[in-house]
């Protein structure tokens, strides 16, 4: 008698999932690094306006003013300051440039790749979780966002965060 075989393949070990979901974050990290040396377009209009508020709030926080909350709430009446105040350390460091949004962008699709993995491991196992991460990196408008100083990819993470 031949000993049965089981239909479902096992689950792969954590270290597999590891593996795997380093190996897509080097690869989101190394594509925006190559596009970061390879855009040389100045910046239109939305993108350069985030570049501003950034510069503005850091001027607030460093205005040495007694009322430096106000300064900071009064910056940008329409978009949420965390964007914006989360960029200063990174524009302290790498300048005030385009390049440092896309620096964080990749930081928040890193978080939002282990946050979409989370979920679908969460939901159903750990393959789905796997493949979900590997989506959303792939998702033309996800990494084309992530190439941009915009708010979109910090909203996403934060919204695939808070799952």
């Amino acid at each position: 008698m031949m000993p049965s075989t089981s239909p479902i393949p096992p689950e792969p070990s954590p270290h597999y999932d590891r593996s795997l979901l380093s190996l897509i974050i080097i690869w989101v990290w190394a594509s925006n690094a190559v596009w970061m040396t390879l855009d040389q377009r100045p910046p239109p209009w939305d993108q350069g306006g985030h570049l501003r508020y950034t510069f503005h709030y850091w001027q607030a926080l460093t205005s040495g003013s007694e009322n430096w909350w106000v300064d900071v709430l009064n910056v940008e009446p329409f978009y949420p300051p965390f964007f914006h105040l989360f960029l200063i350390p990174f524009s302290l460091l790498f300048g005030f440039a385009l390049d440092t949004g896309i620096i964080a962008n990749s930081l928040y699709l890193t978080i939002a790749i282990l946050s979409t993995y989370g979920i679908g491991k969460l939901l159903f196992n750990r393959s789905t979780g796997l493949l979900a991460g590997f989506l959303i990196s792939c998702y033309p408008f996800i990494v084309n966002m992530s190439r941009e100083y915009l708010i979109s990819i910090m909203l996403t993470c934060m919204v695939t965060l808070a799952y």
